[in-house]
């Protein structure tokens, strides 16, 4: 059962109500966007909802048999924090959504809770949005099991991986471009390969707040694996972190951390299934 303060539980059971949705928007990046369906600004909990979002939403569906509880989000672009280009260079993907009524004539009264989630499939077209507001259960429908490899299944720096990256990490700046996806950097330390399969962090430019996977690092040169929504221009600042290409050796002499990989290097293969007397 959700929580409702007394204030609000009264006005619910009145023949009329004046109740106002709210959608508070966190990105993975940390920047907090609040909108509300009212065609005023709301206060809610010292946090401004702003009513210029032109946000819609399907009926929500919850069940008690665990069933994905997903509903949709749809809006015109017509909002100052919610803009095409933010959209469709994946700075709202996976953003944290909840999802709440309140009454628009008392919002000190408390918020009924509807929904919290992560945003999934986001499309756009004719500046309006669709995205898909996945519910908590639906990390239930994820593999929860792993398969042998013989590459860690660890990320670099995660809990399972356990090695700490501030020593294999620098801020830079773009020096010339050369490509749509690469670039030659201010001088990076580190050997030759240290950031291949690394990420880097945009903070200045037109891709601030992005990240980009590193391909190659090679000559003074960096290549990505993909070129950024925004064209890479001289002076932009990034951080960039090593990368790791998940073997054994990478892990022992590069982050002397074999005691946490995740790998089965010594498992034998399909080769070794596969082979019978006589073979080779």
């Amino acid at each position: 059962m959700r929580p409702i303060g007394t204030a609000l539980s009264l006005h619910l059971a009145e023949d009329v109500t004046s109740l106002a949705t709210c959608w508070r928007l966190t990105r993975r990046d940390g920047v907090l966007i609040a909108l509300t369906s009212h065609d005023r600004d709301i206060e809610v909990d010292g946090i401004t909802y702003r009513a210029d979002g032109g946000l819609t939403a399907t009926a929500m569906r919850a069940t008690d048999d665990l069933a994905i509880d997903n509903m949709e989000i749809e809006g015109v672009l017509a909002s100052t924090d919610l803009s095409a280009s933010d959209l469709l260079d994946g700075r709202f993907d996976g953003a944290r959504v909840e999802v709440f009524f309140v009454n628009w004539q008392a919002p000190q009264d408390g918020r009924l809770l509807i929904q919290t989630g992560t945003l999934g499939r986001i499309t756009q077209k004719d500046g309006v949005f669709q995205a898909d507001m996945r519910g908590l259960t639906d990390r239930l429908s994820r593999r929860m099991t792993e398969s042998y490899s013989s590459g860690c299944r660890a990320e670099l720096g995660d809990r399972r991986c356990k090695r700490s990256l501030n020593d294999f990490r620098e801020m830079a700046e773009v020096v010339s471009v050369t490509g749509d996806n690469q670039f030659t950097p201010s001088p990076l330390g580190g050997t030759a390969g240290n950031y291949d399969f690394g990420k880097i962090r945009w903070h200045l430019g037109g891709n601030g707040g992005l990240v980009s996977e590193v391909r190659r690092y090679e000559g003074g040169v960096l290549r990505l694996f993909q070129a950024p929504p925004a064209p890479i221009t001289p002076g932009d600042v990034f951080t960039i972190t090593a990368g790791c290409d998940k073997t054994l050796t990478t892990c022992r002499d590069r982050f002397d951390n074999v005691e946490n990989f995740r790998g089965d290097p010594f498992v034998p293969g399909m080769d070794a299934l596969l082979n019978y007397p006589g073979l080779g």
